[in-house]
């Protein structure tokens, strides 16, 4: 899934279209990369739906997720995915399962596909300066243990991070051994949303 920012995607439409042409979901990132909880609820409603109206017309697809610019979400911004009629979101760190959220009970409930700070490039490459090697092997580690759980690994991958010729090692190393592995599905966030309403009774 790739999760385009608005001026990102006005910028490069080619890029965009060529990951959809490859199969890739398109989603929500909002506009400019703004924080939404430093913006108020109409601010955030116009700069999803500018983003979401750009994104479709751009890419010939309706977005159905959003991940909100740095985790600084707030108490609307949920709210506001319902309104607009998406399927998913990837804010909250609530655990190694997707999970339902209804903030306005006029709207059917959004699956929220939890990250990890553990599962952020960002986290061991700029934040800690990691070496390649090493942030693959954590990542290897914690993909067994939530293998052996039936957990769900979100990774959040920025190309101006783990696109870097070492850090993208990183990536290639954890996908040859998940492949390797068999039983591993990699998936596009909308599948994955999907499957999960499927398991607990489609409550939308």
């Amino acid at each position: 899934t790739f999760c385009w920012v608005g001026r990102a995607a006005e910028d490069h439409p080619l890029d965009l279209r060529s990951a959809v042409a490859a199969g890739h979901e398109i989603a929500i990132h909002t506009w400019e990369h703004r924080p939404y909880n430093r913006m108020t609820a109409d601010e955030q409603r116009a700069d999803m739906a500018r983003t979401l109206d750009l994104l479709t017309r751009l890419s010939g697809t309706t977005p159905v997720g959003h991940k909100t610019a740095s985790w600084r979400y707030d108490e609307f911004t949920h709210r506001l995915a319902q309104e607009l009629g998406l399927l998913w979101v990837m804010d909250e760190p609530g655990g190694d399962l997707p999970y339902l959220i209804q903030p306005d009970p006029e709207f059917p409930p959004l699956v929220q596909l939890p990250p990890s700070a553990w599962f952020d490039d960002y986290t061991f490459f700029v934040e800690q300066a990691q070496t390649p090697r090493h942030v693959f092997e954590t990542w290897r580690d914690d993909l067994d243990v939530l293998r052996d759980e039936g957990g769900l690994m979100c990774l959040t991958l920025h190309p101006f991070v783990s696109g870097r010729p070492a850090a993208s090692r990183s990536l290639a190393w954890l996908l040859d051994y998940a492949i390797g592995l068999g039983d591993v599905w990699i998936a596009r966030a909308d599948r994955i949303a999907h499957w999960w309403l499927e398991q607990v009774g489609d409550q939308r």
